[in-house]
């Protein structure tokens, strides 16, 4: 699993709050799937220390199911719009980074120019973490949720891609050539998490922000072609 912190321009360190003191992890990880479920149930749904004054007051579990009976769509397609925000927004060496977790050499990596990407299939395995009563009528929503397939298309020169043909092929998919650059794609599921802030008064969510996001990796006959 890759991760990759918010600041699209320091992906070399990762910060989780866990229960345990800060811990900081490398990019590039390989877990499983159960360890990635361990590692989310660790995380604290009490109030952190650094959040324990008078303005901030976590929700209970009561208060937090009935919050999201009545906000999860809303919730959904908030995190949703800005998760793609986020991978859109990243810069090359970033996207290099994720795609280096579909074992895809950096020698491979750096003949990419240019990318696009878009969520194909939508959100699953999401979950409020915790929601957190702020000043005024603010509500801040912890939120986790899978992005299932997401579909990175990237361009190369051709010159690169004809010169070493088949160790493309064997990493991307639907192969177009376009003149001088040739277009490929890479499809992973991605874990992430947002802070969604919602006002009670409007009932509408305000902003979003992604604060961590990796990549589950999976056997790669699992890729398959759409």
């Amino acid at each position: 699993m890759l991760l990759s912190k918010e600041n699209n321009a320091d992906v070399n360190r990762i910060r989780l709050k866990l229960t345990a003191p800060h811990v900081f992890l490398k990019p590039v990880l390989n877990i499983s799937h159960a360890e990635i479920e361990l590692l989310v149930a660790s995380m604290d749904s009490s109030t952190p220390a650094e959040a324990r004054s008078s303005t901030v007051n976590f929700l209970d579990n009561a208060e937090v199911e009935k919050f999201e009976e009545e906000w999860s769509r809303e919730m959904e397609e908030t995190a949703s719009a800005a998760a793609l925000e986020y991978l859109e927004g990243l810069t090359l060496p970033s996207v290099r980074e994720f795609l280096a977790a579909a074992d895809i050499s950096p020698s491979y990596l750096e003949s990419i120019q240019r990318f696009s990407v878009e969520d194909f299939e939508g959100l699953e395995d999401t979950d409020v973490i915790s929601v957190a009563q702020r000043e005024g009528t603010t509500v801040a929503v912890s939120y986790s949720f899978d992005l299932l397939s997401v579909v990175w298309t990237v361009e190369i020169p051709s010159t690169e891609y004809l010169a070493r043909a088949a160790d493309f092929d064997e990493h991307f998919l639907n192969v177009a050539a376009n003149g001088e650059t040739t277009s490929m794609e890479v499809i992973q599921r991605c874990y992430l998490e947002a802070e969604l802030l919602f006002d009670r008064e409007t009932g509408e969510f305000t902003s979003a922000s992604i604060t961590l996001a990796g990549v589950k990796r999976q056997r790669r006959r699992n890729q398959a072609a759409r």
